[in-house]
């Protein structure tokens, strides 16, 4: 046992750069995103599966950075396009997890855009769209690293999930489950851009709590367009 203990202190086994590769974060988060999906799939909560697909993707980021980089269009359009992707997995995972419930009850409490799954679909594209394209330019102004990209659509999540149902129930349970949901889809898209030249220049230099205030007001936007656009369809 003493040979063994000495061979690993000698050679500095646990400072190996391919010993730390192996065991880093990326292997803990792919081996507790399995563990979570087939936790949510048991406990039928399929919606909080979109927070294990954010786990697995940590450990596959570095592939899908390569396949980014051979795709030469604006960032905006790929900005775009991934997050009508992700919002659409989002979407499916949101209509399965509403899976027999009634309609009555669907439009009550704003679990989906539109009890009728296409049309559900597509009056979710006027949320994704404008999500996107907020987020590039914030993103091209500012500096985030991925934790700021989760905390910020989590507490955005708490603020106007269900027209403000959640945070409006003061039900801590309620919080968190919002909070992980939207958290997980928008940091998702960013895990894949952030090696994009155009988020890594020099930018504005702010303090956390500055940003995060920028942010979640620029995010505002999105639901007061959304309630101007009910306005006006119930007028005419």
């Amino acid at each position: 046992m003493n040979d063994i203990y000495y061979y690993f202190m000698k050679t500095n086994f646990f400072k190996n750069k391919s010993f730390l590769k192996i065991v880093n974060y990326k292997a803990y988060n792919l081996v507790f995103g399995i563990m979570t999906l087939v936790l949510f799939l048991i406990i039928k909560q399929p919606m909080l599966i979109i927070i294990s697909i954010l786990l697995i993707l940590t450990y596959f980021q570095d592939f899908f950075h390569k396949i980014n980089e051979k795709i030469s269009v604006p960032v905006l359009i790929k900005t775009i396009f991934l997050t009508i992707i992700i919002g659409i997995v989002t979407e499916l995972l949101a209509i399965w997890n509403n899976r027999g419930k009634t309609i009555e009850h669907i439009i009550e409490t704003n679990q989906l855009f539109s009890p009728d799954p296409i049309l559900n679909m597509i009056i979710a594209m006027k949320y994704y769209i404008p999500l996107a394209i907020i987020w590039f330019f914030l993103l091209k102004k500012y500096s985030y690293k991925t934790k700021d990209i989760f905390i910020i659509m989590g507490i955005n999540g708490i603020l106007f999930e269900g027209a403000m149902r959640v945070f409006l129930s003061f039900n801590i349970l309620l919080w968190i489950y919002a909070f992980l949901v939207h958290a997980s889809y928008f940091t998702i898209v960013y895990i894949i851009l952030k090696k994009e030249n155009i988020f890594n220049i020099v930018k504005t230099k702010i303090s956390i709590f500055k940003k995060y205030l920028i942010s979640l007001l620029y995010l505002l936007i999105i639901p007061i367009i959304s309630i101007i656009l009910e306005i006006i369809k119930k007028v005419f």
